[in-house]
């Protein structure tokens, strides 16, 4: 029995169509999934290059800007305390509250830093408190104020009075560190008290 053209032509149709099947299936979708992958994990590590490369722009940023803070951190709790105490005064002097009185109430070493924490009580009328606090809040050294409250001295008087706690850093005192002690040459000696 003769094949026809026509029943050749199909039967090389249907060849070829399994052919291109076949290599779809073994050779082209799983290169085009392998490509996917790689192009996602080229765009994931070009971003997390991208956020390394951040990171070590901020540290930069960072060391130099904690390198200009040290001016700002006293290096031992009494000048910082002694810093602080001066600019109360000098907030209390210029902003014209009275009757100021500064107690510290602690000390805690944490992280490097030594934190001092002072009670502190002003008297005076509303705006002269205001630019009190105001002047120790914005103040170059490193200061916090925690807590404040504020009571009227007296009941008919316009005057108040704050109570209120602020806190310092300066640098936590570094312990010495201990020295190695010296190697030491122990000698032997014999019988006859010479070096062996």
């Amino acid at each position: 029995m003769a094949i026809s053209n026509r029943e050749k032509y199909f039967t090389f149709a249907l060849l070829l169509a399994c052919a291109l099947f076949v290599l779809d299936r073994i050779a082209i979708e799983p290169y085009l999934e392998r490509r996917s992958a790689l192009v996602q994990q080229r765009q994931k590590a070009q971003t997390s290059l991208t956020d390394a490369h951040q990171i070590l722009r901020d540290e930069r940023r960072l060391r130099k800007e904690l390198a200009g803070m040290d001016a700002f951190f006293a290096l031992d709790p009494s000048s910082a305390e002694g810093r602080l105490l001066q600019l109360l005064q000098q907030s209390e002097q210029t902003s014209g509250v009275s009757g100021a009185s500064f107690q510290r109430v602690g000390i805690v070493e944490e992280h490097g830093f030594t934190r001092l924490t002072f009670q502190a009580t002003v008297i005076g009328k509303m705006p002269s408190l205001a630019g009190f606090l105001y002047r120790v809040e914005t103040a170059s050294l490193p200061v916090r104020v925690d807590d404040v409250q504020v009571a009227p001295k007296q009941e008919a008087g316009d005057e108040l009075q704050i109570h209120f706690s602020v806190s310092t850093l300066c640098r936590a005192r570094q312990a010495p560190r201990p020295q190695p002690e010296p190697a030491s040459s122990v000698a032997v000696l014999d019988d006859a008290g010479a070096r062996r």
